[in-house]
């Protein structure tokens, strides 16, 4: 399906417009981008770009096209996005590459014109390939030939309008299949502007699928490098802060637990960072407060956002240390441009203190979802977001996110989520992590990984749950596992938890 276009007004350009003119403003031999191939310069970035885009244009992609990329963390994955927005398309990188059934039903939701693969033996898993068309972006077979001269017709370059649909972006997908956000280019570009900034080195090692792809347009978009890791592991991410003096990177806490805890981390220099920014899981205050004693003050943010709406709030500096500990349990204040409210069960706003679903308004929040149009309906008529996390604002306007609304259960006539469980299990010193999940109804379980050297049975955790946590822990079964599964975006994977392990190869150990 081809999403309508509107005629665009000369005066407005599109982020993929902007980054290629600050590629050609720039120092031709600067390195802006650094992936598995090598450093790639400004001058040699803006060539792969306009290969591309020539490439895209034979192959007749133009105005309001869905393009969807199975793509690793490279710079061709990054400069064939950029091509395909300067052919006026729609981009959307897919999630769960290597999960044909996950990745087949994302793929028919949002019902793409064209799917570009950099891996042929992913475009065999694709369903319906015979009526899909399918590109390969590199290689011998490739959309772009070795000697493909590079054009400098800027007819090639399609006029965007502000209200043209323009980015699909994947949500986590943690409770089921991922839905694709929907902005238009100007919320887009809305979302990833800010102030110029060559200084910025970030470092992204988790897929471009999620949120990654908005710290790479943002970084290039201001001037910064880029360093693409194709996937986490603490010690090449140690050795690259170190070697390419890395001022921010983000991590799901899972993958932050364990750089911190790797035995490499004494060894490398890491006082090039500005911000290691972690997102996306439930973070206990005990859990930060270990971080917090491990990293020292200054360097740990944490960021409550979601695909949906972009960074809503932030907790970072003198809020985020071990001098603030009623913070730790909190997400922070909201950011400039962004509005966050709590509402009961049926809508209503409640005061400071209350706990309930979280809301949030901003002019970069996606429109919808595409192909979901029955879940679109979070997204309100009145720009407010109807989101799934609940959690209290306090008096001074901190957010304390407590978990997913279908994470919650009631203990003793109380409302209890897996944070409730996760925290007094991280207070003790012999836990490294813990997990918890609902497991029905009415009741939860834990697991946890233990520091190295350490030793402790479930039935002693259980007890400690009980008195540190309360008395209502006392049907919690705790587990010890030798690692904590994650998803592709790195978040604890509960669903595996829950079947009883069967951890696969490449799982994030702990």
């Amino acid at each position: 399906m081809t999403i309508t276009a509107n005629e665009a007004p000369i005066h407005f350009a599109s982020h993929a417009r902007l980054t290629l003119d600050r590629l050609d403003a720039d120092a031709p031999d600067r390195i802006v981008c650094t992936d598995s191939t090598g450093p790639h310069t400004a001058a040699d970035f803006a060539t792969q770009i306009r290969r591309f885009r020539r490439a895209l244009t034979r192959q007749g992609i133009g105005h309001g096209h869905i393009v969807a990329l199975i793509a690793p963390n490279t710079a061709a994955a990054v400069a064939i996005r950029f091509a395909a927005g300067l052919r006026g398309a729609v981009t959307v990188l897919c999630p769960d590459a290597d999960t044909p059934t996950r990745l087949n039903a994302f793929l028919a939701a949002i019902d793409p014109q064209t799917i570009v693969v950099f891996d042929a033996a992913v475009a065999a898993t694709i369903a319906d390939a015979e009526n899909r068309r399918i590109l390969l972006a590199d290689g011998p077979d490739g959309i772009v030939a070795a000697d493909d001269e590079v054009g400098e017709d800027e007819k090639e370059n399609v006029a965007v309008a502000p209200d043209d649909h323009f980015v699909l972006v994947a949500t986590g997908g943690t409770t089921g299949v991922s839905k694709a956000s929907i902005r238009d280019a100007a919320t887009y570009l809305r979302l990833i502007n800010g102030p110029s900034d060559p200084t910025r080195r970030q470092l992204v090692c988790t897929p471009l699928a999620y949120i990654a792809q908005t710290a790479v347009d943002q970084t290039l978009l201001a001037g910064g490098v880029v360093v693409l890791h194709d996937s986490f592991d603490p010690r090449h991410v140690l050795q690259s802060i170190d070697r390419d003096r890395i001022t921010h990177v983000a991590l799901v806490e899972p993958l932050l637990v364990e750089l911190v805890d790797c035995p490499q981390r004494s060894a490398h220099d890491l006082s090039s960072l500005r911000a290691i920014i972690h997102v996306g899981a439930d973070a206990p205050p005990e859990l930060r407060h270990r971080l917090l004693t491990a990293l020292g003050p200054g360097v740990l943010v944490h960021v409550y956002g979601a695909s949906e709406f972009g960074p809503a709030c932030v907790l970072a500096g003198n809020d985020y240390s071990l001098d603030r500990p009623d913070l730790l349990g909190s997400a922070g204040r909201p950011l400039p441009g962004f509005e966050v409210r709590v509402v009961d069960e049926s809508g209503e706003l409640i005061g400071p203190g209350q706990i309930g679903r979280i809301e949030v308004r901003s002019p970069s929040a996606a429109s919808g979802y595409r192909g979901s149009p029955t879940e679109s309906d979070r997204f309100g008529a009145d720009g407010w977001f109807h989101g799934s996390d609940f959690g209290e604002l306090d008096a001074a306007g901190y957010l304390h996110v407590r978990g997913r609304g279908t994470d919650r259960r009631m203990i003793d006539g109380r409302p209890t989520w897996p944070v409730d469980i996760e925290n007094p299990l991280c207070s003790h010193p012999a836990v490294r992590y813990a997990v918890a999940a609902p497991v029905d109804a009415t009741s939860f379980a834990a697991w946890v990984v233990l520091a190295p050297g350490q030793a402790i049975s479930d039935v002693e955790l259980r007890r400690y749950l009980c008195a540190v946590g309360g008395p209502q822990f006392a049907s919690v079964p705790v587990t010890s596992v030798p690692v904590i599964p994650v998803t592709e975006q790195g978040k604890p994977d509960r669903q595996t938890l829950l079947r009883g392990g069967g951890f696969s190869a490449g799982r994030l150990p702990l």
